[in-house]
Parts: C-alpha cells; sequence; structure tokens
C-alpha cells in the first residue's frame, strides 16, 4: 500500500497550542499515516512528511487557526479506510466529491481546528 502524502508546493506550517501536541501526532501520523520527523528544534513543534514536502506545526500561545478555509490537502490510498478510522474514533467529517468521479474527499476538522481535505489517490493508468 502507498504511503500518505502532502500535496503541497514545499511546506505547509499550521500553528496550534501545546496542549494539541499529542493528539496531532496521533491524528497524522497514526490515523493519517504521515512519517513524523524531527522538528528542529524538537521542542518547537511537530513535522510530518518528507525533506521535499513536509507539514511542520508549530506551537504557540495565540495560534491562527482556520476552520473554514482548507489549510492542507493529503492524498491518502485507501479512503474507505481512513473514513472508518474517523467513524471509530468519533470524529465529525464529511464526504465532497468534484466534477469527476475519481475526486472524492473527506473535509474535516484536526485536532487544533484547522480544516483539511483527505483526497483518494487513484493509481496511474496509461
Amino acid at each position: 500500500m502507498r504511503r500518505p502524502r502532502i500535496q503541497a508546493v514545499d511546506r505547509v506550517t499550521l500553528e496550534a497550542t501545546a496542549d494539541c501536541r499529542e493528539a496531532l501526532r496521533a491524528f497524522y501520523g497514526e490515523m493519517i499515516g504521515l512519517n513524523e520527523m524531527k522538528a528542529d528544534p524538537p521542542e518547537s513543534g511537530l513535522r510530518f512528511g518528507t525533506r521535499r514536502l513536509d507539514l511542520s506545526i508549530r506551537f504557540m500561545d495565540s495560534p491562527d487557526v482556520d476552520g473554514l478555509s482548507p489549510r492542507l490537502v493529503i492524498g491518502v490510498a485507501l479512503l474507505g479506510r481512513v473514513e472508518s478510522e474517523l467513524h471509530e474514533r468519533s470524529i465529525e467529517f464529511h464526504r465532497r466529491r468534484g466534477l469527476s468521479w475519481t475526486d472524492q474527499r473527506l473535509v474535516l476538522l484536526d485536532p487544533a481546528g484547522h480544516r483539511i481535505e483527505l483526497k483518494q489517490e487513484w493509481p496511474a493508468v496509461f
């Protein structure tokens, strides 16, 4: 199974309060399956992804959190698996479909309150 991947130009940086650290680690790492990387410095936040594309979460007292506009789209191999996990953890979400049948997404809030989208990744067919 392919690993989930962040779809971004380069880096996405979100802000959160420090009391969300473990919930964010479990959400992005365990549930969505992103690889956790070493943050620099480690106490400054969390970091997920690869050397080329990554998600950084900085901890601060008054974070800028946007629950209305999507801040991040993450491609996942099996949207149904993530949907089941969301149900099990009682995390609210809604499905969104685009113009084509391959554009299927789950829209939800992460533990810090940022609106994110999880997008079904389809294998390339040539």
